[in-house]
């Protein structure tokens, strides 16, 4: 098991069961790695927010749903797909959101939230300031520029959105475990 602990000024990671600081020092969990996907860590705060704060992308099943996989941490499967999409979307060069899509996706997650003061305390409660808002929503966006780009042009229905959104699910995950295969993720037991 991989952790954060903060042992006075510097930051100690935890693995598996052995400390890299001497016996006996005081130290305090700070933060718990769930995984490591291409060298980016995961970490339980980062799924927590992305619980509160960002709904799934059109409601594409890859990207929102837990799986069998998830059993100590549901969400985390998606959470890994959704670091795995917006890699891609950067490596393909999918141009990110303009400030005022931002900003309008912004003013709906505070009508969501019922108002600014409740998103705020919600924000605070979360240890969120207003630019890893921001960062969160620009990310939240370029995944849905990923599947507006990658995946919807490519699929062809003319029933409901049911359906169209149900042959977009199946077409992501195909391209999610293609992209799996060239990704580095571990999952922290």
């Amino acid at each position: 098991m991989w952790l954060l602990y903060k042992h006075r000024s510097s930051w100690v990671l935890f693995i598996t069961g052995m400390l890299l600081f001497p016996s006996g020092a005081a130290a305090e969990v700070v933060e718990r790695i769930l995984a490591v996907v291409n060298d980016e860590l995961v970490l339980l705060t980062d799924l927590e927010r992305d619980r509160v704060f960002c709904p799934g992308p059109a409601s594409i099943a890859p990207l929102t749903t837990s799986t069998a996989h998830d059993e100590r941490y549901p969400g985390l499967q998606a959470l890994i797909n959704k670091r795995l999409v917006v890699s891609e979307a950067r490596r393909l060069n999918i141009s990110l959101p303009s400030e005022t899509v931002v900003e309008e996706s912004r003013k709906t997650l505070i009508d969501r939230f019922g108002g600014l003061k409740s998103l705020t305390a919600t924000m605070d409660a979360h240890g969120i300031d207003q630019e890893n808002l921001l960062a969160m929503l620009r990310e939240h966006l370029l995944i849905r520029r990923f599947l507006d780009v990658r995946i919807f042009p490519f699929i062809r229905t003319s029933s409901a959105d049911e359906m169209r959104n149900a042959r977009a699910s199946q077409r992501l995950a195909r391209y999610l475990s293609r992209l799996k295969v060239r990704a580095t993720i571990e999952i922290n037991p």
